[in-house]
């Protein structure tokens, strides 16, 4: 994992330097132009020594690094991905995303975080890759039963069996922690004076109706930390934050789905809290400290913190089991319109002519899924698996969220 240096240094590193932006780049406008390839020993080589660079703050030579690998190999993904975040980092920040720009048309990133910094208040946001592949999502039969009796929970997990083997055909990217007090204040301060057609995607129609306020601070008790996760926010609001933060990198963001946020939790394994399969000593509510509630790829805060809204309608199972192997991809999974349930023909003409604000008001009284412990839960219901629910309007001291950013351009 990358760390960044503190800002007083970045300030003077941008000011003594310039990182080369080779003018032989093609435009991401043409997407016919950038195509993926394997990268050579050569550029594996140049792109280590970026990263040793990176990590020990030396972002001019990282930079510098990272464009002799592109020189190299213009279709290197991971070397644009690698230069945009010191481009960032160096306060250059329309240029850093039109390389992650360049990075995401490739649909080659193999390696490496995201990091968008607000450039006003110079706020951060780090992203984790998810590699494509195969995930194991849900508890097997076997599992389910033992975690029932053991929380003496006659019927827990019956909602996330049976387990499903689910194949990932593209990658993605999860923030690596839940979305704190200063990352909400610094996208929905800059974002308040507009209109909401103008921060709303068309698939977004439902919310039309919706004032300003609907992701401005409500006035309950927040802490005066701005590190500490943002809680008391509504699915609506998260939504509204993920659209504005997303006109902000031209790259499309949301909420993740329960699908995404399991595979991210969970990786490749079999693990169902950050550390691995045990339920641990303590099986009561108990605080979980940051060093131990953090993944291997570096995800923080997945059983622990708050629990966390995620894009989807709650249903009540996420597969039958008629599959062995599940493809998913994260690209097609966009911004829901609200779901009309099935009613009779009568009651269907009925819905259809009902005004928008009807409608929006639908969507705020349907159920949210929501993944992830706090903590105030027990170890059992800090499980990865769990999985839980809430009306979309719906604030509390014990949910928050985090975005996901898809390998796709903002719609």
């Amino acid at each position: 994992m990358v760390h960044p240096v503190d800002a007083t240094t970045r300030n003077e590193i941008a000011e003594k330097v310039e990182v080369e932006i080779p003018t032989v780049i093609p435009s991401v406008e043409n997407p016919d132009s950038l195509e993926s390839v394997e990268p050579t020993a050569g550029n594996k080589s140049l792109l280590q020594k970026a990263i040793a660079k990176e990590i020990t703050g030396e972002y001019y030579e990282a930079g510098k690094l990272y464009s002799a690998a592109i020189r190299e190999n213009l279709r290197l993904a991971d070397a644009y991905l690698g230069r945009g975040r010191v481009l960032v980092k160096l306060g250059r920040y329309d240029e850093g995303i039109l390389d992650y720009k360049r990075a995401v048309k490739l649909e080659s990133i193999r390696n490496g975080d995201l990091i968008y910094v607000d450039p006003k208040s110079k706020v951060e946001f780090r992203f984790v890759l998810v590699l494509p592949g195969e995930y194991s999502v849900g508890y097997s039969e076997k599992q389910r039963i033992e975690v029932a009796k053991a929380s003496d929970q006659l019927l827990f997990g019956h909602n996330a069996s049976p387990a499903q083997k689910v194949q990932v055909t593209t990658g993605f990217f999860v923030l690596d922690r839940e979305i704190t007090v200063g990352q909400y204040e610094a996208i929905v301060e800059s974002t308040a004076s507009a209109t909401l057609n103008e921060r709303e995607p068309p698939t977004m129609s439902a919310l039309d109706d919706h004032t300003e306020s609907s992701i401005a601070e409500e006035s309950m008790p927040q802490s005066s930390d701005t590190s500490v996760a943002k809680a008391n926010v509504s699915w609506t609001e998260a939504t509204a934050f993920c659209v504005a933060f997303q006109r902000r990198i031209g790259l499309e963001v949301r909420l993740p789905t329960e699908i995404e946020w399991e595979c991210a939790a969970r990786g490749q394994t079999e693990r169902i809290y950050p550390w691995g399969v045990a339920v641990s000593d303590s099986e009561g509510i108990d605080t979980l400290q940051p060093s131990v509630d953090v993944t291997p790829s570096g995800i923080h805060g997945l059983a622990g913190g708050l629990s966390e809204w995620c894009m989807d309608s709650y249903e009540n199972r996420l597969f039958d089991g008629s599959c062995t192997v599940v493809k998913y991809t994260p690209s097609l999974k966009r911004f829901e319109t609200p779901k009309r349930q099935s009613v009779s023909p009568l009651v269907a003409n009925i819905l259809s002519r009902l005004p928008q604000k009807d409608m929006a008001a639908s969507v705020e009284m349907s159920h949210k899924s929501v993944r992830g412990g706090s903590d105030q839960d027990t170890r059992f219901n800090q499980q990865f698996p769990v999985r839980r629910s809430r009306v979309a309007s719906q604030q509390s001291p014990n949910v928050g969220f985090r975005p996901v950013l898809l390998l796709s351009f903002a719609r």
